[in-house]
C-alpha cells in the first residue's frame, strides 16, 4: 500500500478533524512527561524512597510517548511519510520542530535508563532531559491553548492540561508499583505517591471547577470520577491505593476526551448546520469500533512495553 490512512474507518468530519486516537495523544504524552518530571525530581531532592522507582519511570514515560506518538501518526496518516520530517527539514513547519523534538526526548530517555542500570544519573542528563521534557508538554498544549478555538483559547484550559497531566503520571505510577513491586517494598513507596496523587487530584478539581464556572459547562461524571479519587486516598492504604490509581486514569481520559471533543462540537452560532447543509460538516463526533479498537490495542501496547522493558532490566538502583 503506497499510501495508508484510517480516514475512512472513523467518523472525522469538517469540523470534527481530531478524535480518539488525539485524545489518546495528549493522554499518553502527558503520562510520559509527568512521569520523568516525577522521578528527576525526586532524585534532585534525593529522596530515598521515591529514587527507587526511578527505572520504573523512566520506562512508563518511554512506553507512554511510543504509544502517544504512534497514535497521532495513526491520526495523521500517510504513517509512510514520517520519515520525511527528518530527511527534509522545512523550518517553517510546526510538525518538524516538534518531530525532532520528541526524537531527542525519547532519546534521551533511552540515555538516562542506561546511566540508571549503572547506578548513577549524572545530573546534567537529568537537567537536560527535564527540560526536554518541559518543552514536550508545552508544544502539546500549545497546540490547543494557541488557536482561537472556544475555551481552548484560555489560561485554565492550559492549566488544566498540565495539571491532567501530572494526575495521570502519578495514577499510573501507584498502579504501575501495586503490581510489579513485592507486597515488602512497596507499602511505603505507595504511601508516598498516595500523598502525591492526592494533592494533584485536589488541583485537578480546582481547576476543573473554575473551568466549568468559567464556561458554564457543568460535568458531573467528571467531578464524581475526581471526587471518588480523593475519597479513596483520604481513607488510603497499599491496598486500595492502587484502585485509586486506575480510576485517575480513566478520569483523566475522560477529561481529556472532553476538552478536546467537546470544544469542537459547536457550530459557530445558533442554526449553522441548517443554513449550511453538508454531510462532511457534523458537529457530533462518536467513535467508531474501528478507532476503539485501534486505541485499546495502543494501550495494550504501552502496558506490553512497560513490562518488556522492566523484565529486559533487570539490574537497578531499586534492588
Amino acid at each position: 500500500m503506497s499510501q495508508i490512512s484510517f480516514s475512512a474507518f472513523t467518523n472525522f468530519s469538517s469540523a470534527i478533524p481530531w478524535g480518539l486516537w488525539v485524545v489518546l495523544y495528549t493522554f499518553f504524552v502527558g503520562i510520559s512527561v509527568s512521569s520523568f518530571l516525577l522521578v528527576a525530581f525526586w532524585n534532585f531532592k534525593n529522596d530515598p524512597a521515591l529514587k527507587k522507582i526511578t527505572r520504573l519511570g523512566i520506562i512508563i514515560s518511554i512506553a507512554a510517548l511510543c504509544g502517544g506518538l504512534l497514535s497521532i501518526v495513526i491520526d495523521l496518516g500517510h504513517m509512510e511519510r514520517a520519515f520525511s520530517l527528518f530527511v527534509s527539514f522545512n523550518p517553517a513547519s510546526p510538525l518538524a520542530y516538534m518531530g525532532w523534538t520528541y526524537q531527542i526526548y525519547l532519546g534521551l530517555l533511552a540515555v538516562t535508563l542506561f546511566f540508571v542500570l549503572k547506578g548513577k544519573i549524572p545530573t546534567s542528563i537529568l537537567v537536560v532531559t527535564s527540560l526536554l521534557a518541559l518543552a514536550v508538554i508545552a508544544i502539546e498544549s500549545l497546540l490547543f491553548f494557541l488557536p482561537p478555538g472556544k475555551h481552548w483559547h484560555s489560561f485554565i484550559f492550559l492549566a488544566r492540561f498540565i495539571a491532567t497531566s501530572f494526575f495521570a503520571g502519578y495514577s499510573f505510577l501507584v498502579s504501575a508499583v501495586a503490581m510489579l513491586y513485592p507486597k515488602e517494598r512497596k507499602a511505603e513507596i505507595i504511601e508516598k505517591l498516595s500523598k502525591g496523587l492526592l494533592a494533584v487530584a485536589f488541583l485537578t478539581l480546582v481547576v476543573s471547577i473554575i473551568e466549568m464556572v468559567r464556561f458554564a459547562e457543568f460535568n458531573a461524571i467528571l467531578l464524581i470520577l475526581n471526587l471518588a479519587v480523593i475519597a479513596i486516598l483520604i481513607k488510603s492504604n497499599a491496598i486500595i491505593a492502587p484502585f485509586a490509581g486506575i480510576l485517575g486514569l480513566i478520569s483523566v481520559f475522560a477529561s481529556k476526551y472532553n476538552s478536546i471533543i467537546s470544544s469542537q462540537a459547536v457550530s459557530p452560532f445558533p442554526g449553522f448546520e441548517e443554513a449550511f447543509p453538508d454531510p462532511r460538516l457534523a458537529f457530533s463526533y462518536f467513535p467508531t469500533s474501528f478507532e476503539v479498537i485501534v486505541s485499546f490495542s495502543l494501550c495494550a501496547l504501552v502496558l506490553a512495553i512497560v513490562l518488556l522493558l522492566y523484565k529486559i532490566f533487570p539490574l537497578t538502583r531499586e534492588e
